[in-house]
């Protein structure tokens, strides 16, 4: 390096003078060896890479869950153990814990349950395999039990449950499991543990038969079964499966599989649910964005109350917005009142909206019934331009519509001739309309089952109320339950008809459960609220943990004919449909008129 000293280049370090010159050879090389130094070090072998350490473990699912018998000595469980109590209620206990162990056991080569012949009367028969796993079900739904699911990303996982067994139903476990287990994969457990339990090595595509799920890989997996205390643990997963060995120290230290908590919840859950699945390689197909969810139930006096969180892995696709709620439309006697927002996103995702072509999905949308008639049942979104865009749903509905309800289904969608919309009519009973409308200062899309039956008394201020001074609120229901069973009944059983798809069975278990239910269930509230990006929370109060929407599915699916699998609506017989009168050359006035009472 060079600099300039009393303006002559001289190098750096060194004099220009005689006398230092042998100064300036001493720095220059000292300076060498310096660089030498350093160009050495770059040669040097680089230090090892630190080994890569293996993804942390997580759990991805803990279920804890009190028992029948706990809960028909706890005393907030007195109204809840009446329901469960009820002769309708017990007639479909049997005949859902019959059909699931059936259903596990049963591969695609062996008929399906007639769901016209499931009734109160005729329940299913258990042969073979489904005997010997039934009483095992019996005893997750009477006696506590807890399930813990673990998972390092992207690898097999680690599950076990523990249940709390007496001796002699310890022994109909270790025996039966067993059974079931070497008929279904041709191979018997060893002992272990002097008698009192077993292991079982079985391939992911052994384990593919049991769960009717495909794999393709054939590593080699573990079922296990211990006895500790009064407890049985039955394990799935590696050779050594952690969980099964942690749950057995806490049942000896403490007595139970699981850290006590500050109440005896009657239900904890907190599960992945995509996690899950990996973990036990069950390969289902999930939404990406399905979020972990965190439950609790409890007795709440004569309720069942509900809190959770949803937790998302993204941010939430919506901003909350001031709610505009269609004050004017909503009349008394009203049974019912829900309000959701930020749905704009997810309405979107569905093929059936772009298909619309009638520009973006609304944010906001409400849903009320009013008491009486069934068919009093609305609907109302905040649209702009709500006119046109109702206008070209119109449009769709009876050039696109219309063909495919001439083969599949009844009636046919007409343009309304009161009112800018829809309807369609000929329909047995209800005559559904789309409209659109102005109310509170804004446009809206209206729909329901039927246009003229509103009466003139606006809904009470209250119920509003408790939505616009809600904090982060993003969604709110209420309802009286047993009044709304009977509406979801009636359209939903209406719809399945008009659509060509099979109806829940009017003489199954599911439907006079459903009927028993409607003197015995009131109010039901839901309140929705954002505390986080990603993160929503729920509490419900409510006379057996569901609504009355929640609870028409849940009768769909125990009458399904593949039970576990499928809703009835789409894997049971369909009702015939009537033979299509031939109609006048000019198409009837449609109207929003009164329809003729009951035929």
């Amino acid at each position: 390096m060079w600099i300039r000293q009393n303006g002559v280049l001289g190098c750096c370090g060194a004099e220009v003078s005689a006398a230092g010159k042998q100064t300036g050879r001493g720095t220059l090389f000292l300076a060498l060896l310096f660089i030498a130094a350093l160009a050495a070090g770059c040669n040097k072998p680089a230090p090892p890479a630190a080994p890569l350490l293996p993804p942390p473990v997580e759990t991805v699912a803990r279920v804890h869950w009190l028992g029948m018998k706990r809960l028909a000595v706890e005393t907030n469980a007195a109204s809840f153990m009446g329901i469960w109590n009820m002769a309708e209620s017990k007639q479909l206990e049997t005949q859902t814990l019959d059909r699931l162990a059936m259903g596990l056991v049963a591969s695609n080569q062996l008929p399906v349950i007639d769901s016209q012949a499931s009734s109160t009367n005729h329940p299913p028969p258990l042969i073979g395999l489904a005997a010997i796993l039934r009483p095992l079900l019996e005893d997750l739904v009477q006696e506590e039990s807890y399930l813990e699911v673990r998972q390092a990303t992207n690898q097999p996982g680690d599950m076990a449950l523990a249940i709390r067994l007496g001796d002699e139903r310890a022994g109909v476990w270790q025996t039966n499991l067993a059974a079931v287990l070497e008929l279904l994969t041709g191979v018997g457990p060893t002992p272990v543990q002097d008698g009192r339990g077993w292991v079982l090595p079985v391939t992911n595509n052994q384990l593919s038969v049991i769960s009717h799920q495909s794999s393709q890989s054939s590593a080699t997996r573990y079922v296990e079964l211990v006895r500790v205390k009064d407890w049985t643990v039955i394990g799935l997963g590696r050779e050594t499966n952690v969980v099964v060995g942690e749950l057995g120290g806490l049942i000896l230290r403490d007595g139970q599989p699981f850290a006590r908590q500050p109440k005896d919840f009657w239900l904890y859950a907190d599960i992945d649910l995509r996690r899950v699945a990996s973990a036990l390689t069950w390969g289902w197909q999930l939404p990406a964005g399905l979020p972990r969810l965190t439950v609790t139930a409890i007795g709440d006096g004569g309720n069942v109350r509900t809190m959770g969180a949803l937790n998302f892995p993204q941010p939430l696709p919506f901003e909350l917005e001031r709610w505009n709620i269609p004050t004017n439309l909503i009349h008394e006697p009203t049974v019912s009142f829900t309000a959701i927002q930020g749905i704009t996103a997810w309405l979107s995702s569905l093929k059936i909206w772009p298909d619309l072509q009638v520009g973006p999905p609304p944010s906001q949308l409400f849903f009320w019934s009013q008491s009486g008639l069934p068919i009093m049942t609305f609907c109302a979104a905040s649209l702009p331009d709500a006119s046109n865009r109702v206008d070209q749903i119109t449009e769709n509905l009876v050039n696109q519509a219309n063909p495919w309800l001439t083969n599949n289904g009844i009636g046919r969608f007409e343009r309304a001739t009161n009112f800018n919309g829809v309807v369609w009519s000929d329909v047995v009973i209800a005559t559904p309309f789309l409209k659109s409308i102005p109310a509170n200062g804004g446009d809206f899309a209206f729909a329901g089952l039927e246009s003229d039956l509103n009466t003139n008394r606006p809904a009470p201020v209250s119920l509003f109320h408790q939505v616009v001074t809600s904090t982060n609120l993003v969604a709110y229901d209420w309802e009286l339950t047993g009044l709304r069973i009977e509406h979801w009944l009636y359209f939903g059983q209406l719809l399945r008809f008009a659509l060509h798809h099979s109806q829940v069975p009017p003489k199954s278990a599911s439907f006079a459960w459903l009927t028993a239910l409607e003197t015995k269930l009131g109010n039901c509230g839901t309140v929705v609220v954002r505390t986080g990006p990603a993160q929503l929370s729920f509490v419900r109060n409510s006379g057996i943990g569901l609504t009355s929407a929640e609870l028409d599915l849940l009768a769909d699916w125990l009458e399904s004919p593949r039970f576990p699998y499928g809703l009835n609506t789409f894997t049971g017989e369909p009702t015939p449909l009537p033979l299509r009168k031939s109609r006048r050359p000019a198409a009837p006035t449609a109207t929003n008129a009164v329809p003729p009472g009951p035929r």
